[in-house]
C-alpha cells in the first residue's frame, strides 16, 4: 500500500510538472514570436513562392488606381488584383517573356528611373528636413492674410508707364480707364482684385516681391513668367492663434515645408550637374573625335557596332576611328 501511494504521488508531481513545464514553454513561445515578427512582413496572401505582406500591400494600395479599389471591401478588391498580378507575372516567367528583346529593353529602362528614383532619395530626399521652429513660423504666417490687387502688361516700357500713372493718380481710377478704353475686353475692375490670402495661396516668387510692400503703395512691376506685374495691397488681417492650432495642425504644415522644401532642393541638384563646367577642348582633338564619329555614323548601317565598339575593333591605319 505504501509503495502505491508513493507511485500515485510521483505520477501526480510528474502530471503537474508537465503543465508548468508546457505552460513555460508556451509563454516562451508567444514572447519570441512577439519579439521577432514584424507587423510590415506579415503575409496576407502568398502566390507560388511569392508572398504579399502587409507593407507591399499598404505602398501599393495607396498609389494604386482608384478603378481597382472596387465594392463595398475596396481592400480586398485590390487585393485580388495583386493576385492576379503574381499569377501573370510567373506565367510570363514561365512562358520565357522575360528573355524577350523587348522585355529586357522595357527593363532597363525601368532600372534606369529606379536608379534616378533612389539617387534622388539618398542625396535630396533624405537629406530634406524639417525642424519644430519651421513649423511654428509656417502655422504663425498663416494666421495673416490679405486682399492683393493686380495689373499685368506685356512689355516692362508698359508696366513702367502704368506704374507711374497709379502712382500719380491711384490703382482703382487708372485700370478703369483702361478697361473704360477696351471695352471688347468685357472685364470689371473687381476681377483685378483676389480674395483673402496667406503665404500657403501664393507662389514663392509673388510672396517675395509683396512680403514689404505697405498697405495702398503701389509695387514696382514684377517680370513674372514673360509678363509684368503691378500689385496693391489693399487689406490685411491678422487672425488669433491658439495653442490647440500648434497641436493639431502641425502634421499638416509639415508636409507643405517638407514638399516646399523637396522641390526647391531638387532644382538646385539638378541644377548642379546642369551648370557648365568651362570644359575646354583643343581643336586638334576635337576635329579627331568629330572626324572618328563621322565616320562611323557613315558605316553604322553595315557594321551595327557602338562608337566605342568601332573604335576598340578597327584595324584600318588610315581610318578617323584608327586615329583617334
Amino acid at each position: 500500500m505504501f509503495v502505491k501511494y508513493l507511485l500515485k504521488r510521483f505520477d501526480q508531481k510528474f502530471y503537474y510538472l508537465r503543465i508548468v513545464l508546457f505552460l513555460v514553454i508556451l509563454l516562451f513561445f508567444c514572447l519570441t514570436c512577439g519579439k521577432n515578427t514584424d507587423p510590415k512582413q506579415v503575409v496576407v496572401a502568398r502566390v507560388g513562392n511569392r508572398n504579399i505582406t502587409v507593407e507591399d500591400f499598404r505602398y501599393n494600395y495607396e498609389f494604386g488606381l482608384p478603378h481597382l479599389k472596387q465594392g463595398p471591401d475596396r481592400k480586398k478588391s485590390y487585393l485580388d488584383f495583386m493576385i492576379k498580378e503574381q499569377i501573370l507575372s510567373l506565367d510570363g516567367y514561365r512562358l520565357g517573356l522575360d528573355k524577350t528583346k523587348r522585355v529586357q529593353k522595357l527593363e532597363k529602362e525601368l532600372l534606369d528611373e529606379l536608379l534616378v528614383e533612389e539617387l534622388f532619395r539618398k542625396e535630396v530626399n533624405d537629406k530634406t528636413k524639417i525642424s519644430p521652429e519651421e513649423i511654428k513660423e509656417a502655422i504663425t504666417k498663416s494666421k495673416v492674410k490679405w486682399k492683393l490687387r493686380f495689373w499685368s502688361e506685356p512689355n516692362l516700357e508698359y508696366a513702367n508707364s502704368v506704374c507711374q500713372a497709379m502712382r500719380n493718380r491711384g490703382y482703382s481710377a487708372v485700370i478703369s480707364d483702361i478697361l473704360n478704353s477696351n471695352p471688347e475686353v468685357n472685364l470689371k475692375l473687381d476681377e483685378f482684385e483676389t480674395d483673402y490670402l496667406s503665404w500657403l495661396d501664393v507662389s514663392p516668387e509673388l510672396l517675395k516681391a509683396i512680403k514689404d510692400l505697405p498697405i495702398g503703395e503701389i509695387s514696382d512691376p514684377v517680370e513674372m513668367n514673360g509678363v509684368y506685374y503691378i500689385f496693391q495691397i489693399a487689406d490685411i488681417r491678422r487672425e488669433p492663434l491658439t495653442d490647440y492650432e500648434f497641436q493639431s495642425k502641425a502634421v499638416t504644415y509639415k508636409k507643405i515645408l517638407y514638399y516646399r522644401k523637396l522641390k526647391k532642393k531638387a532644382a538646385q541638384f539638378v541644377s548642379s550637374y546642369m551648370t557648365p563646367k568651362n570644359v575646354v577642348t583643343k581643336g586638334d582633338a576635337f576635329r579627331k573625335l568629330s572626324d572618328a564619329l563621322m565616320e562611323w555614323d557613315k558605316n553604322r548601317e553595315e557594321n551595327h557596332n557602338s562608337f566605342s565598339d568601332a573604335i576598340q575593333k578597327i584595324k584600318d591605319k588610315d581610318s578617323a576611328l584608327f586615329r583617334l
